[in-house]
């Protein structure tokens, strides 16, 4: 589970690279540091949890982010997700 801002385990850099990767470059326009990343959080966590995730593929364009066993999962990613905006908004 989730602490309140803090996650369990280590989130791979690469991993995060590539989620922000397959976000919309409107995503990443808005007036401020703190709104913008609060956006791609929400972002995030909302396509993961309505499904819009299935497709997505990693940074380098060659494979699927969900595919082929890789160690990561859309959980994992909504976790981040989740913590992450949650700790922005307390900050």
């Amino acid at each position: 589970m989730l602490l309140t801002g803090v996650l369990t385990h280590a989130v791979q850099g690469y991993f995060i690279e590539s989620l922000l990767y397959n976000l919309p470059d409107t995503t990443f326009e808005y007036a401020t540091y703190r709104q913008t990343v609060l956006e791609l959080l929400a972002k995030l966590w909302n396509d993961i949890r309505e499904g819009r995730h299935e497709n997505w593929v990693e940074v380098n364009g060659l494979k699927w982010l969900w595919r082929g066993g890789q160690s990561w999962t859309p959980q994992e990613a909504a976790d981040f997700a989740y913590a992450g905006w949650n700790y922005v908004k307390s900050g």
